[in-house]
């Protein structure tokens, strides 16, 4: 006989104090609840049980096995129950695809915390900027910025890049300052040559709901804005940027921002996803801490 059975039983029998009861609950006949009862006995040589035709009643050393008893199945089903939580705790590996830019100055940080939190959890992150599929299964979310229309695929909203522009101290001390955004015609210009949108080739700048469009005379481009980013602060030009990076450059003086007064399209970024994957519990706490770190 099963003993974790016999005991399980026997408690069930110490709590309702009826073979039929026990029988009854456990789908069971209650010439087994007896048989369960008699090897307990018999292993244990010694008497748990007074029966009578009313009723069966524990022995003082059936008490003292009872509450030993209770102990041995609540730390099974404590067993049973961490079992399921480490089933269903994040672990496994999650693939991730990010553009450079962010991946590069913002992801470190927010990846350190997150793995040091959840620790079974491994990370490939893949940066570029190029349009990925999901449907191919080579990552579990893709993190884009600007807008994206997909039917196909989830995704959940992330903190917009707020853009601004900047220069170099050197550089402006050379070239001067900028009063309006149209004076940009005038100076030398960083553009990222991969970027999306009217961004390639012209800036659009906001001030008192007008907007001013600025077709741009690049003086060097480059696929990868860090270089953009570096040789700004080197003095080779001016560079339009995310205002969470160039906050940082323009705070230890290496660059300064221009044309303060006035304001770019925000650009949003989406964690993308395919909506099967929700259920998977890696990728569910990666982007509910993914949208706590970087809230809309």
């Amino acid at each position: 006989m099963d003993k974790l059975k016999s005991i399980a039983v026997f408690v069930k029998v110490a709590e309702l104090g009826s073979y039929a009861k026990v029988a009854n609950i456990l789908n069971m006949s209650p010439q087994m609840v007896a048989k369960h009862i008699s090897y307990l006995e018999y292993h244990l040589n010694t008497l748990l049980i007074i029966r009578t035709t009313r009723k069966q009643t524990l022995t003082h050393n059936g008490i003292i096995y009872y509450e030993s008893c209770i102990k041995i199945l609540k730390s099974m089903n404590d067993a049973d129950d961490l079992m399921k939580e480490l089933n269903h705790s994040p672990r496994g590996v999650l693939r991730v695809n990010a553009p450079t830019t962010f991946g590069v100055h913002q992801l470190p940080l927010f990846l350190t915390k997150f793995m040091k939190k959840y620790k079974n959890i491994k990370i490939e992150l893949i940066l570029d900027d190029q349009l990925v599929e999901l449907a191919d299964n080579k990552f579990d979310i893709v993190i884009r910025i600007g807008d994206y229309d997909n039917a196909r695929v989830s995704a959940v909203v992330l903190q917009p890049y707020e853009l601004i522009v900047c220069a170099a101290p050197e550089y402006l001390k050379s070239y001067g300052d900028l009063i309006e955004p149209t004076d940009l015609e005038s100076h030398k210009c960083l553009l990222h040559s991969t970027a999306d949108g009217p961004f390639l080739c012209s800036w659009n700048f906001m001030k008192n709901n007008i907007t001013t469009s600025v077709v741009i005379n690049d003086t060097f481009k480059s696929s990868n804005w860090n270089v953009l980013l570096n040789t700004a602060i080197h003095g080779l030009g001016i560079v339009l940027g995310p205002k969470s990076i160039l906050d940082k450059e323009i705070k230890e003086g290496r660059l300064v921002q221009v044309l303060k007064d006035f304001t770019l399209p925000l650009k949003p970024m989406n964690a993308i996803f395919l909506e099967k994957s929700r259920s998977i519990v890696r990728v569910k706490v990666f982007l509910e801490e993914l949208e706590k770190a970087f809230p809309k």
